[in-house]
């Protein structure tokens, strides 16, 4: 015998289970309460915030202007890409960005220029011309290390085919050298790059060359072989191969050196002071409406702290 099966009954519009319309309602409005609620609490205590940055900001400035100074030099380079389209692999913006940042092109300039005693000074005897024997001598990753933290390489977002490179050093005649040092030694390791796959492929092409018969091959080979004596010529006939030197470095004047990390630590003291006086700002708040909600606890919890403190002592 078939079962019978009772119909749904629907749902009436004023039974608990149906979403009212004020329910979402009420919730927005409570949370615009409570956002309008926590912008009264800092407006409130505006001059306790407003008082924390400055005297943070202020005492940042003033702290870090008894640092020793450092000194920035820098040049401006651009790829010869456009000049140059057979090298546009070569010189592109993107591979000098790449080298200027690889370690292996610091440690090129470090062994060149034989710079680990300008690195380390506090650890080179130059009287004895060696190491000093009571501290480990550094290895070449820390140079790289020292080298690259001088370093800043800035790719201009406006400016497409522009790259800035600029060292930091106590130093202002050391920090020109180093830009120098990199520069020269950008462009050797990019022409010694060129160089080398010129003399493979001259080689290569060569021997295919003494084995062509056919007219039209040998003709394709020559021109290829032309193509390769041309990078050749090209590349060692300039004076800084992939690029082009639009601002030369200068050494910085005495005056006009800076602290070191002076713009970041101020920066950090007045970011650290705001959310501290924000946090202050919402505990001053929360003792005030602590004390006048609930009276009794607040002279409960004032009688324990002094209970407390009488036992310390």
């Amino acid at each position: 015998m078939a079962r019978k099966v009772s119909p749904i009954e629907p749902l009436e519009r004023n039974q608990a289970s149906w979403p009212q319309p004020s329910d979402h309602g009420d919730y927005y409005q409570e949370e615009e309460v409570n956002l309008v609620d926590y912008l009264i609490v800092l407006l409130r205590h505006k001059l306790l915030i407003i008082g924390m940055v400055l005297i943070a900001g202020i005492g940042a400035v003033f702290m870090t202007l008894g640092r020793e100074r450092v000194y920035r030099s820098e040049a401006t380079i651009a790829p010869r890409s456009k000049e140059t389209i057979k090298f546009y692999n070569t010189c592109s913006r993107e591979k000098i960005v790449t080298e200027l940042n690889s370690r292996k092109l610091a440690a090129m300039v470090i062994e060149r220029y034989d710079l680990m005693p300008v690195l380390f000074p506090e650890a080179w005897d130059s009287d004895k011309n060696k190491w000093k024997a009571d501290i480990s001598p550094p290895t070449l990753q820390d140079g790289i290390k020292a080298l690259q933290g001088m370093l800043d390489v800035d790719v201009p977002r406006k400016a497409k085919e522009i790259i800035k490179l600029s060292f930091v050093n106590r130093d202002p005649q050391a920090a020109k050298r180093f830009v120098d040092y990199y520069l020269t030694t950008l462009s050797e390791s990019m022409r010694e790059e060129v160089l080398r796959d010129t003399t493979e492929n001259r080689r290569f092409l060569e021997k295919q060359l003494s084995k062509a018969r056919d007219p039209l091959t040998v003709e394709k080979i020559y021109a290829l072989l032309a193509a390769e004596i041309e990078k050749d010529t090209f590349a060692r006939g300039q004076k800084y191969f992939g690029f082009k030197i639009l601002d030369p470095p200068v050494a910085p004047d005495l005056d006009k050196g800076e602290p070191r990390h002076r713009t970041r630590d101020c920066l950090l003291a007045v970011v650290v002071a705001f959310f501290l006086a924000v946090f202050m700002a919402f505990m001053i708040e929360y003792v005030r409406r602590f004390q006048t909600d609930d009276e009794e606890r607040y002279r409960e919890l004032v009688r324990e702290l002094k209970v407390w403190r009488i036992r310390r002592r």
